[in-house]
């Protein structure tokens, strides 16, 4: 899956990454970033996370779920299911990290 921030247009990807860093997306992603690729059921995000509601974390992951920045993983045998960060994910989130050292350089 191809998301927006493979375009060539530098002004669109930048758009983009501003809008992941806007609605606070990338939070999420350091969280998972953090777990050392074990990842985190709902629960253990919604502790992670204590700050905002669940419903807004569940809203957060499905958004970062479609763009393929994070994946869901079945646990068989009834243990919970867990939330990942794709490679992609990790690729977004260096860029976000980097964009903003260089902004606060900038200034």
């Amino acid at each position: 899956m191809q998301g927006p921030w493979v375009w060539s247009d530098p002004a669109k990807r930048q758009s983009v990454l501003d809008e992941i860093k806007k609605a606070h997306l990338d939070r999420i992603l350091n969280v998972l970033a953090k777990s050392q690729g074990k990842g985190l059921s709902n629960a253990e995000m919604d502790s992670a996370l204590r700050t905002w509601s669940m419903w807004t974390i569940r809203w957060q992951l499905t958004e970062l779920t479609a763009l393929g920045l994070v994946e869901y993983k079945v646990e068989p045998f009834g243990e919970p299911g867990k939330y990942s960060i794709t490679p992609l994910g990790l690729t977004v989130l260096l860029e976000l990290d980097w964009t903003e050292i260089i902004t606060d350089l900038e200034e």
